[in-house]
């Protein structure tokens, strides 16, 4: 494999294995978990003796033995200590009372606790809040226990101590206003009586507000739906000593999530060609550098042995200068000997390569021994 290929190859599993950042997504398993943290809140009298339902509302658990609910849910139990807050579960076995440590008429809301006597008994999972409520006009759940489903079920009042699932209902956020002096949310997921106190959930399952009342829908009027704002919310379970789950990340549907993902796959791979494109450019460079050195050295070949056939030429015409003196004027002997030395000097640095100074000794023997 080329390394062009296994470079590509590399960068190609670098994208696949890149990790993908956490995100709060859209789902509706998200809605279902968070249901099974809602609680009926039922309001207990005693009739002969035997324990009654008097009012019931709903209410979410913030930790796993606090329940948030509105104020005007449990506003008989604090007005007749006859009666008693009893807490039913979505799901499992039996319930437990619970007591108010916390009320706010101003803005509706109250925090129960589960009684300590109940210790190792119930145990609720918390809800997430979420950080602040989006601004636009995204869908919403609201999950209670309204009365009108129990009736049209042909519940009869031995059922509201018995686990049952929550309500969910659908729609859309139509603002936020205040109203009756606190911060409200307005919302069209249909509530009902007995809803009140119960989440106001974004698509990612968190709570952005506590279901509370409705706009009179007498007349045919289109009906709107209130939820008491987590500008409510949070500082109230704050200065109550709680500290809920909350997460602040955007909730961002499928669609939404799947063209970012999109966006990021694709800036990573325009990322990946670029690096690509440069080790490839980097790989020419010096493909190219290896070629121009490549050359320089077979033109420094050859110009060696220009320069050596040169030599040779100038110790053949040395060596017949040489033997044309000798034949001749015994005066002229003297320079014969030098020009052949020169010549033989020469010839060997051509054929031998040898080091100049090893030509200059040679050329001092030659001229010691004509001398002599």
């Amino acid at each position: 494999m080329s390394q062009t290929l296994r470079a590509l190859a590399a960068l190609i599993l670098a994208v696949i294995a890149a990790p993908v950042p956490f995100r709060a997504s859209a789902d509706p398993g998200d809605v279902e978990a968070a249901a099974r943290g809602v609680v009926r809140v039922v309001i207990i009298g005693e009739n002969g003796g035997e324990p009654a339902p008097i009012s019931h509302g709903s209410g979410f658990a913030v930790s796993a033995t606090q329940i948030v609910t509105n104020a005007h849910v449990v506003n008989e139990a604090l007005q007749d200590d006859t009666l008693r807050i009893g807490i039913v579960p979505s799901e499992g076995e039996g319930g437990a009372f619970a007591r108010v440590i916390a009320v706010s008429p101003r803005n509706d809301l109250a925090l129960l606790e589960i009684a300590s006597a109940n210790e190792g008994g119930l145990r609720l999972p918390p809800l997430a809040l979420a950080g602040g409520v989006s601004g636009n006009q995204g869908e919403v759940s609201a999950v209670g226990y309204p009365m009108n489903v129990d009736l049209a079920q042909g519940l009869s009042i031995a059922d509201i101590f018995r686990a049952q699932p929550p309500v969910k209902s659908r729609g859309y956020l139509s603002g936020e206003r205040p109203s009756r002096q606190f911060d409200t949310i307005l919302h069209t997921a249909p509530i009902a009586r007995c809803n009140s106190g119960g989440p106001l959930l974004d698509p990612c399952g968190r709570v952005i507000g506590v279901n509370s009342f409705s706009a009179d829908s007498e007349s045919g009027d289109a009906e709107f739906y209130f939820a008491v704002s987590l500008r409510e919310l949070l500082p109230f379970l704050r200065d109550n000593g709680v500290e809920p789950v909350t997460n602040a990340l955007p909730c961002r549907s499928i669609d939404e999530l799947n063209a970012e993902e999109r966006q990021r796959m694709e800036a990573q791979q325009s990322a990946a060609r670029e690096r690509l494109a440069e080790r490839a450019e980097t790989l020419r460079e010096v493909r190219e550098k290896a070629r121009l050195t490549a050359q320089m050295d077979v033109l420094a070949a050859r110009e060696n042995r220009m320069a050596l056939a040169l030599i040779a030429l100038l110790a053949a015409v040395g060596g017949g200068y040489a033997a044309a003196m000798w034949r001749g004027d015994p005066a002229r002997r003297k320079h014969a000997g030098i020009a052949a030395g020169l010549a033989g000097a020469a010839a060997g640095n051509a054929g031998a390569g040898r080091r100049s100074d090893d030509c200059a000794a040679d050329l001092y023997q030659w001229r010691r021994h004509w001398r002599q």
